[in-house]
């Protein structure tokens, strides 16, 4: 973006967010975190390979969610320096907490897993790069059209299908907050994007799809393996909300087919050839890690 003065105004977009900003303006809250009954858990009663299986799952949501916090916070302090509506920039504001919150969340649950805090690590270089060159409006469309419209529609997906599967109290209620948060990060990526689409040209809107091609040809693959417990483990690792293989083929498929690639069409990217050439099948599957269990 250039140098210079940023134009302000009160704009607000002619979308649901404009609603919400209005609450958030007014000392409204409009959405409270349901409570989860951390002392409930007794890891004693899942066997250690459930729960290996459940802890992997919570750390990779951490990571995840932790990471999230900077691409968000870096995303709103772009919006703003574009002038975008404020509606906008509140929504994104709004999805840096809830990451953090859903970081502690995980983290709390891995802990209670274990039986013992457990950190972990996050990549900088993934985060950090995208905002290293100049950011503009073409640079925010891709990161919102990605990040929020796509990877959090995604989400709600495989963390809806991680709820249906766990009959735990705690997992489940921590799994129904999260995907409760995620639905409005997923609403937030295709607010944006019904905003901005009346406004492409149409090199623009060609250069947005050939960013969503790339992505959507490959999302299958990257999400085709899931966690797989032995035949006498399952149930264990169910109750725990752990996602196996198929079932996380399966919940991708469906929100891809149902929802994504509808939506994407309706903005003239093409999303449904792209996904007519995704890569079949999965790579091959990667190595079981060491898991912090006694």
């Amino acid at each position: 973006m250039s140098a210079g003065l940023v134009e302000v105004r009160r704009i607000l977009t002619a979308t649901p967010l404009a609603r919400q900003h209005q609450l958030r303006v007014a000392g409204k809250a409009t959405r409270r975190p349901k409570p989860i009954p951390w002392n409930d858990f007794d890891r004693q009663q899942f066997s250690p390979e459930a729960r290996a299986l459940a802890l992997d799952a919570f750390k990779q949501i951490a990571i995840g969610e932790y990471g999230a916090v900077q691409m968000y916070a870096q995303l709103t302090a772009a919006m703003a320096l574009a002038g975008l509506p404020l509606d906008l920039l509140t929504a994104a504001a709004s999805i840096c907490s809830d990451e953090a919150r859903h970081a502690d969340y995980a983290l709390r649950m891995a802990a209670a897993i274990a039986g013992h805090d457990v950190p972990v690590s996050v990549d900088k270089e993934p985060l950090e790069s995208p905002w290293r060159k100049e950011v503009t409006l073409e640079t925010l469309d891709a990161a919102v059209l990605h990040v929020a419209a796509i990877s959090e529609t995604i989400a709600c997906a495989l963390i809806g299908a991680c709820h249906e599967r766990s009959s735990d109290a705690t997992v489940g209620a921590l799994h129904a907050n999260l995907v409760a948060d995620e639905v409005h990060h997923a609403r937030f990526g295709w607010y944006y994007l019904s905003w901005r689409a009346p406004q492409w040209t149409q090199a623009e809107r060609q250069r947005l799809a050939d960013r969503m091609a790339s992505n959507v040809v490959g999302i299958e693959r990257r999400f085709w393996w899931g966690r797989d417990a032995s035949a006498t483990h399952e149930p264990a690792a169910r109750a725990l909300g752990v996602l196996e293989s198929e079932g996380r083929r399966l919940a991708v498929r469906e929100i891809m087919e149902s929802e994504i690639v509808p939506a994407l069409d309706s903005f003239g990217l093409g999303a449904s050839h792209a996904w007519q050439k995704r890569l079949r099948g999965g790579n091959p599957r990667p190595p079981r890690g060491e898991h912090e269990l006694d």
